[in-house]
């Protein structure tokens, strides 16, 4: 499959933003070629590294709590200074950084009826790496059912520190569909 090839270049130039994360791109790298520190591939494709349980669990409980639509639960999971790079919301411009910020795009979420469901992941070390199912408001209204695309995570300890989102699966019908969309729609404000 093709898109095997693309994800370790989206995964270094998802990190190029931030300044903070050239061991995180390396581990994302790593973990999505399969390389061997420690980590398990399962027949489901999904990628365990060596510390797969503490960079897992805020994660899990994140796409929980917004899938549940809790907002402020789903922020409660982010560090103080935590970085929220994700295209297509709130934060077209530049990354967000801090609580306050973030905030506003998990409200802006919950109120567009935003579900993920997770399809593979790969972790290494605090990196974790997944392609996930999404679905809201928006993307029906586009209409298509769902989109397809790939989000990497850096958490420290219990708490996810960056998230870099909106890479999107071009290799789907519904995705490039719902991309072409939302190229005609006006600039968000």
């Amino acid at each position: 499959m093709r898109l095997r090839f693309l994800i370790p270049q989206l995964v270094i130039g998802a990190f190029t933003l931030n300044p903070r994360s050239s061991v995180a791109a390396e581990r994302a790298y790593e973990a999505c070629q399969g390389k061997k520190m420690g980590s398990t591939r399962h027949q489901d494709g999904r990628m365990d590294g060596p510390a797969q349980s503490d960079s897992k669990a805020p994660v899990k409980q994140y796409v929980e709590t917004l899938n549940r639509g809790d907002a402020a639960s789903a922020l409660a999971l982010f560090a103080d200074d935590a970085v929220f790079d994700v295209s297509g919301g709130l934060c077209v411009a530049a990354p967000y950084v801090g609580k306050a910020v973030i905030q506003k795009e998990l409200e802006r979420r919950v109120a567009d009826k935003f579900h993920v469901t997770i399809l593979q992941t790969y972790v290494s070390g605090n990196v974790l790496t997944r392609r996930a199912e999404f679905r809201s408001d928006t993307i029906k209204k586009a209409g298509v059912e769902r989109t397809i695309g790939w989000t990497i995570f850096e958490t420290k300890g219990e708490k996810i520190a960056y998230e870099r989102g909106g890479i999107p699966d071009r290799s789907d019908p519904e995705t490039a569909r719902f991309i072409e969309w939302q190229q005609t729609q006006p600039p968000a404000r």
